[in-house]
């Protein structure tokens, strides 16, 4: 149970999106994320880990 619970989990954490464009006359499959969603998820990390620093910073005395 707990087993296909992590494997789930790290299979969903690992999982790429792929979808095909066009290099000339041929698709190409591309693997990945785009910029754009690269940009939004090192936003949003970078604001979690500033947050978190703040409020440790406002926390201890």
């Amino acid at each position: 149970m707990v087993r296909s619970i992590v494997s789930s989990i790290a299979d969903r954490a690992t999982r790429c999106p792929t979808w095909l464009e066009r290099d000339g006359n041929r698709l190409v499959e591309v693997r990945g994320y785009s910029v754009a969603a690269n940009l939004a998820f090192g936003i949003l990390a970078a604001t979690l880990i500033l947050s978190l620093a703040a409020f440790i910073l406002v926390s201890t005395p």
